[in-house]
């Protein structure tokens, strides 16, 4: 790890995940405030944008409790944003899926602006190449592990 000690790497990491949390944070809210919907609900419609899931995958996927994702899914369903239903192989497992009106839900959240923190556009241009170039690298190195 060249020169630095870990207890400087943890320090810059730490100080960048702090910004990044209270930047989602706040993007969070606009997300609840446009929607109507707690987060949660939001994060469920995510996971399930892709393709459908047993109640236990999204659980695992929300990384929550059978419980809670029960009572997530049924107000889902309730508010016509999911349907669930028995999966046709095993009529004991319950399969969840997206209807229309839920995409239509997540492409409003996607349309939210989720701006960079200011100090970000107040880098030089050179400064800036230069994080981007880290970004990069950091990013790479996380998809060869």
């Amino acid at each position: 790890m060249s020169d630095l000690s870990r207890n400087e790497v943890d320090a810059v990491w730490q100080s960048l995940v702090d910004v990044v949390m209270d930047e989602f944070h706040e993007w969070k809210q606009k997300a609840s405030a446009a929607t109507g919907l707690p987060f949660s609900r939001i994060r469920a419609l995510w996971r399930l944008e892709s393709r459908t899931m047993s109640l236990r995958e999204l659980s695992e996927a929300l990384l929550v409790d059978a419980p809670a994702t029960t009572v997530i899914v049924n107000n889902l369903v309730k508010i016509g944003l999911a349907e669930r239903y028995p999966d046709p192989d095993n009529g004991r497992v319950k399969i969840v899926r997206l209807t229309e009106k839920g995409r239509s839900v997540l492409k409003e959240v996607e349309h939210l602006h989720h701006p960079a923190p200011a100090a970000l556009a107040e880098l030089t241009f050179d400064d800036f190449a230069q994080f981007r170039r880290i970004v990069d690298q950091i990013v790479h190195a996380k998809d060869r592990t």
